[in-house]
């Protein structure tokens, strides 16, 4: 699915949106060889996109884990 650059960049932990936005301008993004612009969209699954010349890989899918308070235990910072 095709997603706006910058946000495919903080989706995977390299920058802020704002921060891609300024690698975009600065013409350190390219995708499949080409500099990339701002509002351009590509498909992470797809396309080559590089970031100063290193190639971005898949991102792994993030794991949330929920745990179970017990009966009688605090868990703030005060009582």
């Amino acid at each position: 699915m095709e997603q706006r650059i910058q946000k495919i960049l903080a989706l995977m932990g390299i920058a802020s949106r704002r921060k891609a936005e300024e690698f975009i301008i600065e013409g350190r993004v390219t995708v499949n060889g080409k500099p990339a612009v701002l509002g351009m969209k590509a498909d992470p699954e797809t396309d080559h996109i590089k970031v100063d010349g290193k190639l971005l890989t898949k991102a792994e899918p993030k794991v949330y884990l929920m745990f179970n308070k017990p009966a009688g235990v605090v868990t703030s910072l005060s009582d």
